[in-house]
């Protein structure tokens, strides 16, 4: 930290001394805390560290506790950081969020059917295995799964059902290439299983689906209710693959309900727009500092 302090002289000395800290990384925070307790340090929580690394218990415990704010990506992880802490404070949530693309895309709601997609990663927590299992009941249906390194690929082309759904593996793309498949896709599914990060993750793909303009099959899980309403996503049980291939037919089955919830999934996207974000991060530390944006235009000039 020696060359943040020496910055931080060379700012105080010309007026522009910074009013707040913020950090992403619990041990840069924790570092921060100590050699800058002057400053009101603003910690953006993403996970609950400690979790899988208990060494860091009494550390992030201590960045918790001490933070003039903590940022928490959902309310299910500001509940798991209290659970887990033993601690009691206010949280500022603030979710993940997307790009959005200049035009939804254009998509043939009537053949939805064969136009369902999943993008995202294969680990156990996402459920994609559920997804391969629900393929049985859902035969004539064709569903694109992107993501996922050779091994996973391989390990789930084995498990396909044969006579159920005909499963294509895209493999990994790149992001540009992912959203312009989720353009034509009309049904996009998120198939997380309950615990470990599914209580307090803020997935990225679901709001990437959203600007897609994608009707959205969605586990019933407590953090993907605090973004989608009752009926803003065909929801199943988590880890129950029939109940999941029931809620694809359901939407597939209906290409007036699936067009008006992509269309009504991609105007509530505009909330969740790296832009939006940006804003309601300044407006905390705004909240902090007292200051304004104007005032800090000012002290830069």
């Amino acid at each position: 930290l020696w060359r943040l302090r020496r910055w931080f002289g060379v700012q105080l000395k010309r007026g522009l001394a910074p009013q707040a800290v913020f950090a992403r990384h619990v041990k840069l925070a924790a570092a921060l805390l100590d050699a800058m307790p002057e400053l009101p340090l603003i910690y953006e929580a993403h996970e609950v560290f400690s979790q899988p690394a208990p060494k860091l218990f009494a550390l992030e415990k201590r960045v918790i506790k001490g933070a003039a704010v903590v940022i928490a990506i959902t309310q299910g992880l500001a509940n798991a950081l209290m659970r887990h802490f033993g601690v009691e404070r206010e949280f500022v949530v603030i979710p993940s969020a997307t790009s959005l693309p200049d035009e939804v895309g254009h998509k043939n709601w009537k053949l939805a059917a064969g136009e369902i997609a999943y993008a995202g990663s294969f680990y156990d927590w996402k459920g994609v295995d559920d997804l391969i299992a629900a393929g049985q009941w859902l035969p004539g249906f064709r569903i694109t799964l992107i993501g996922g390194d050779e091994k996973g690929v391989s390990r789930l082309r084995s498990h396909v059902h044969a006579g159920g759904a005909d499963f294509s593996f895209a493999g990994h793309l790149t992001h540009a290439e992912v959203l312009e498949r989720l353009k034509s896709s009309c049904i996009a599914v998120l198939p997380n299983r309950a615990g470990s990060v599914s209580e307090f993750t803020s997935p990225l793909k679901l709001f990437e689906y959203m600007a897609s303009g994608c009707a959205v099959v969605a586990s019933d899980l407590p953090v993907l209710r605090e973004i989608l309403a009752e009926d803003e996503a065909a929801w199943f049980q988590p880890g129950d693959p029939k109940g999941l291939a029931d809620a694809i037919r359901r939407l597939a089955g209906d290409p007036v309900l699936a067009k008006n919830m992509g269309e009504r999934l991609a105007e509530r996207a505009k909330e969740y727009s790296w832009q939006a974000r940006a804003g309601r991060l300044l407006q905390t530390v705004m909240a902090v500092t007292g200051s304004s944006p104007n005032e800090n235009t000012r002290n830069e000039s």
